[in-house]
């Protein structure tokens, strides 16, 4: 048993086709993510995966291409648990969802 999490990758545009082909095999081996690749541009995604070292693993990719941003979003099994991360050249920053329920208007 685990913790599963959906993430989706946004779509990046690599320097060469080359790159772009090496990424997206990449990120299906060593992620599990399903890579969507078209030229030098590649996204990706995954239902009810378990990455748990989605970080580390962003961050030795972007160490690989230090001049590109990577995007990648989440959402756990907790309903809480929703986030966004960019990393680039082996930095990486991530923000939690914050939700907030609107005042009543008091129209009763």
């Amino acid at each position: 048993m685990g913790y599963y999490t959906d993430f989706e990758m946004e779509t990046i545009e690599f320097a060469s086709e080359k790159e772009a082909v090496w990424f997206a095999h990449s990120l299906s081996k060593d992620t599990g993510l399903i890579p969507k690749q078209d030229g030098v541009f590649v996204g990706g995604y995954s239902q009810d995966n378990k990455w748990h070292n989605w970080e580390k693993d962003m961050v030795t990719f972007s160490l690989a291409f230090p001049e590109v941003l990577f995007s990648i979003s989440g959402e756990g099994e907790e309903n809480d648990d929703i986030w966004k991360a960019k990393i680039k050249n082996g930095k990486s920053e991530v923000v939690n969802a914050v939700l907030t329920f609107p005042d009543f208007k008091g129209n009763w």
